[in-house]
């Protein structure tokens, strides 16, 4: 029968570590009408990146499983099945198995923290280009909200360079600025992975203090995400709810008195936005006096 859809599973403890498919295009697995064979690296998925990273000495690699026994699960079509197989510590090695679990752990605890930074960063860039988008649209009339978004961007902005080396546009780069938080970690993971041995103290310590730093910065991050962009979120949804309620109101009553110029027409809807958020005021005394709460 033909083949439509391919897949092989990779787990341990029965929980997914990779999954290959001929329907992915990040991890593929290409068929022919012949033969087919797969041998699996047994790397574990590499770390979050994002466009544009540069770093140096570090990389985003997973680490290779620890030994043990694993399962594989071959998917064609609609059937599938499922095999066990074990992974050997290599003979020549002195270290135990243990020792490799250790070092397994450790470069997995390093690589899921780079992800959570690349991913911060990520958000952190989303975020600023839509703040910039919203400063841009907004009138000069509403300081306190541009000067909020101003300081937001910032903050931001603070965050991201500590944990980025926002100024490398080469692989030559890091040579003049120096590495960030990030590169800092994904160095030490790169080091820990050299050879089969357990991480040793100092490695222990390093890894600590970065993450430390780290959280330090992500948890600000969480912080504006929680507190600032919520309450810009909410600025924004009212002024966007006035300016279709009343804006666009004044906006049509000076096209029907045959108004043309551009600042009259933005005076138009500012005061239908004006008019509109006097109303709200006013309904939220007047709701709070018959013990009426929406807000």
């Amino acid at each position: 029968d033909a083949i439509n859809y391919l897949a092989a599973s990779f787990c341990n403890e029965k929980k997914l570590i990779k999954k290959y498919d001929n329907q992915s295009d990040e991890n593929a697995l290409d068929i022919n009408s012949e033969k087919n064979s797969f041998v699996w690296d047994m790397r574990y998925d590499d770390a979050k990146g994002f466009d544009g990273l540069i770093m140096w000495a570090a990389s985003l690699r997973g680490p290779i499983a620890s030994p043990g026994q694993y399962y594989v699960k071959l998917t064609v079509n609609e059937k599938s099945e499922e095999q066990s197989f074990n992974i050997l510590k290599d003979p020549r090695s002195n270290s135990t198995d243990e020792d490799l679990k250790e070092q397994f752990d450790f470069l997995l605890s390093v690589r899921d923290k780079v992800s959570d930074i690349h991913q911060t960063i990520i958000d952190i860039r989303s975020s600023r280009s839509q703040l910039i988008d919203l400063k841009s649209k907004i009138s000069d009339k509403y300081p306190d909200m541009e000067n909020s978004i101003s300081d937001v961007i910032s903050r931001i902005t603070l965050i991201e360079e500590k944990l980025y080396q926002t100024k490398n546009r080469s692989g030559q780069d890091p040579l003049n600025f120096p590495i960030r938080l990030n590169n800092k970690l994904a160095h030490l993971s790169s080091v820990a992975s050299v050879g089969n041995f357990k991480p040793t103290d100092q490695m222990y310590n390093v890894r600590d203090e970065l993450i430390g730093l780290i959280d330090k910065e992500l948890k600000m991050w969480e912080d504006i995400k929680e507190n600032d962009l919520v309450k810009l979120n909410s600025k924004k949804e009212l002024l966007i709810y006035s300016y279709r309620v009343a804006g666009t109101v004044g906006l049509m009553m000076a096209k029907i008195l045959n108004v043309t110029s551009s600042d009259s027409l933005k005076s138009a809807i500012d005061l239908g936005i004006a008019m509109q958020l006097t109303n709200i005021s006013r309904d939220v005394i007047e709701d709070s006096k018959n013990k009426r709460f929406y807000i």
